[in-house]
């Protein structure tokens, strides 16, 4: 990571344990990680990508992973696309990543996984996803 001026940063508020599935959770974040890294724009500056986890609720029922770049986030019309649960197509080509991670999502927790896109102001892209913990 470093040979491509990358900073990756794990942050975690509390400890977080919980009954998941390890495998699952790091496909995910995986692919999210990659996707920030492949479509950095602006070479010359340093990728900073945080993945965050906590328990979404007081209850603890529910886990969330934030990953956060600052890379420049979004267009408009890409995150109203994936906010709709639809896939991004461009024009010789169909991208897969985020979609992916939606996909699996459904197929793992069915209608209890759910999966937001945001920019932040001025800082990139923010994807969150709430997980049930079982």
């Amino acid at each position: 990571a470093a040979t491509r001026n990358i900073e990756l940063v794990y942050e975690s508020i509390r400890p977080v344990t919980a009954e998941v599935d390890e495998m699952k959770i790091s496909l995910a974040i995986s692919n999210l990680v990659e996707n920030a890294i492949k479509y950095q724009l602006d070479a010359g500056k340093k990728l900073q990508i945080k993945i965050k986890i906590d328990f979404a609720d007081p209850d603890c029922e529910f886990m969330k992973i934030i990953v956060v770049d600052n890379g420049s986030g979004f267009s408009q019309e890409v995150l109203e696309l994936l906010n709709a649960g639809k896939q991004i197509k461009k024009e010789d080509r169909t991208c897969v990543g985020i979609y992916n991670v939606m996909n699996r999502l459904k197929i793992y927790y069915e209608d209890r996984a759910k999966i937001y896109f945001r920019n932040q102001e001025n800082q990139g892209a923010s994807i969150e996803i709430l997980i049930p913990v079982e």
